[in-house]
């Protein structure tokens, strides 16, 4: 007799059971549970690896957009709901203009952003995320994801603490007193540009030498492509401004420090003649956000900031990894055609090859610069390496003080992986990491062919710069005398990491020193004799002391000297950023003309460089 039936489960797995009433001998009930389990034949219940969300560990929540997803405490991909209307955000912001954050910026003909001519390639020619809920998960099939900015907090003030001047005019940027507040809106994300949609890119990296699957821009968002009047193309990112799909266990925010350190930076290594991505603005804002800035677990709460940043691309060598190690080779082939239309300009049939030979050189050309100048990048994860051969994400770098090939910038690189001494093999190593990404459109010859170039590449590269620091002005072309010229440079180098030396005023000496006075050798250097009878047989007359003059710089953006404009900014006294600034700007020129000009407190120029971290 059948009393009834039930089931449970969701719809993953159900759970049917009916129920039976029997008699015994003894005429007693007894009661038998007949279930039947059952599985649905479509999807089979995995449980979820941490961040692979959803009912299908696909990382998308199969519910409402209203809804949120959760992993669930097994990743079951359980949606929470709630259909409650979302409140109309009203926002309020103070602002605040330092007397030289706008000064000079107007420009003849510029335009306000939301007027700019923006062409949008990235987005128009490559494939968009069909899920546009903004919501931490993996993201597969796209080269980016349609991400709106995260206004700060209700009440926050704002503060536009610097402008790029420079910049705003090469982009033909018009600001002045009628559009400053639009533009501390936009470049603060608290407002997007009408009718240009912004975005967040899919990538992925190897990290400290390991794979570290779906990175992105987990708090850069992209405001667009624009072109200027002379067909200069530029695209304009934000840095901080909220969450993405890409943000992991990050909030999206970037605290005050680490965005003064990118923007000075930046802006130094253009000036030396070093490729790089530049930065436009600096919006500063009230609200802080807890960090623990050298991870020893002494979390503290920190300003936040929006700096803004501009380049001819972001793309990475991870946004060709993470498609190549899904096996999506049409999104390889589709990002390839795209990077060498609009920044190779290559055709023909081998026009891959060609693509990844000339990413060789520039990266080849790029990492001689860097030691060349004693620039330490940090952190030269895969992700943080430029397609078209920038310096990219300034995080724990430093400008080398005391010659120190193994001096490690990065407090948080406990191996000491990315060393200032061993950059050009990790970036040998990383160029390994992307030939293999393209393997599917480069055959393993050509691929090999490219990366065997990269050693001489570099050398050539390092040699011209090093030859002109030192004022070797008659350089011959020929393999004898490149070797001579290199052992030259090493052994000053040499004799600076055993004297611990400093590593850029030691070389800028070298070029007031009277060259027939051996008494003046033993001064700059103790025990160079040997050395500098070598050294004036080389340079012979005194013809290259405007050439070293040109390529020394005066002025060296120390981590220490960052640190002390940080804490002035902390405390609302911007003055000391817009002092560096201004070195930065021209870091060959005589430091005490700067010093009269621009009225630079030296007194701490000298300080100890802090400890930093990744934590920004």
């Amino acid at each position: 007799i059948t009393e009834g039936s039930s089931c449970f489960g969701g719809h993953l797995i159900r759970i049917c059971c009916r129920t039976r009433k029997m008699k015994t001998i003894r005429q007693k009930p007894l009661y038998i549970y007949l279930c039947v389990l059952f599985i649905s034949a479509s999807t089979q219940y995995v449980a979820c690896i941490p961040g692979r969300f959803g009912p299908k560990c696909d990382g998308i929540c199969h519910c409402e957009p209203s809804c949120v997803c959760d992993e669930g405490p097994s990743g079951d991909g359980t949606c929470s709901c709630d259909s409650t209307p979302k409140p109309v955000f009203n926002y309020t912001v103070t602002y605040v203009f330092p007397k030289f954050a706008i000064s000079s910026v107007d420009v003849l003909n510029g335009k306000s952003l939301r007027h700019l001519n923006f062409v949008d390639t990235f987005k128009t020619e490559l494939v968009a995320d069909v899920a546009t809920i903004n919501q931490i998960r993996s993201v597969r099939g796209a080269h980016y994801s349609f991400v709106e900015p995260t206004p700060f907090r209700q009440g926050t003030e704002l503060q536009l603490i610097h402008v790029n001047t420079e910049l705003t005019r090469s982009l033909e940027i018009r600001i002045d007193g009628t559009n400053v507040r639009e533009f501390v809106d936009y470049m603060s994300g608290s407002t997007s540009i009408p009718g240009h949609p912004s975005i967040a890119q899919c990538y992925g990296g190897h990290q400290f030498g390991s794979w570290s699957g779906q990175l992105g821009d987990g708090r850069a968002i992209s405001l667009g492509e624009i072109e200027t009047s002379d067909g200069h193309r530029a695209e304009i990112q934000l840095k901080g401004s909220g969450k993405t799909p890409y943000s992991r266990s990050g909030d999206g925010r970037a605290v005050l420090r680490s965005s003064i350190r990118e923007y000075l930076i930046s802006e130094y290594l253009h000036h030396l003649g070093i490729p790089t991505t530049r930065a436009l603005s600096i919006v500063g804002s009230s609200q802080r956000i807890p960090r623990d800035p050298i991870e020893d677990g002494n979390v503290i709460m920190e300003k936040t900031a929006v700096v803004s940043r501009t380049a001819g691309s972001f793309i990475r060598f991870g946004n060709f990894e993470i498609f190549h190690f899904r096996n999506e080779f049409e999104m390889v082939r589709k990002l390839a055609d795209h990077v060498i239309s609009h920044h190779f300009y290559l055709t023909g049939v081998n026009k891959y090859a060609e693509f990844f030979r000339e990413v060789v050189l520039r990266t080849a050309k790029l990492v001689s610069l860097w030691q060349c100048y004693g620039f330490a990048h940090g952190v030269l994860n895969t992700d943080n390496m430029s397609i078209i051969g920038l310096s990219i994400d300034f995080g724990p770098y430093a400008m080398l003080k005391t010659f120190n090939r193994s001096y490690i910038p990065n407090h948080s690189d406990h191996d000491g992986r990315y060393n200032f001494g061993d950059q050009p093999d990790i970036a040998f190593w990383n160029l390994e990491k992307l030939s293999l990404a393209l393997s599917s459109l480069i055959s393993e010859s050509d691929r090999r062919d490219a990366l065997e170039s990269y050693r001489s590449q570099f050398r050539r590269g390092y040699l011209e710069c090093m030859r002109n620091r030192i004022g070797i002005v008659d350089s011959i072309n020929d393999s004898k005398s490149d070797e001579m010229d290199q052992l030259l440079i090493d052994d000053l180098l040499d004799m600076m990491e055993r004297e611990r030396l400093d590593y850029q005023s030691t070389i800028r000496y070298l070029g007031t020193i009277d060259l027939d006075s051996p008494d003046e050798w033993e001064r700059w250097l103790s025990g160079s004799s040997d050395w500098m009878r070598r050294y004036v047989n080389r340079v012979g007359s005194r013809d290259s002391n405007l050439l070293m003059d040109s390529k020394n710089p005066s002025f060296v953006l120390y981590n220490g000297i960052i640190q002390n404009a940080i804490e002035h900014a902390e405390v609302g006294d911007f003055d000391a950023v817009d002092d560096l600034f201004q070195r930065c700007r021209d870091p060959f020129r005589n430091l005490y003309e700067i010093v009269d000009a621009h009225g630079i407190d030296l007194d701490h120029w000298d300080a100890i460089d802090p400890i930093i971290g990744c934590s920004s």
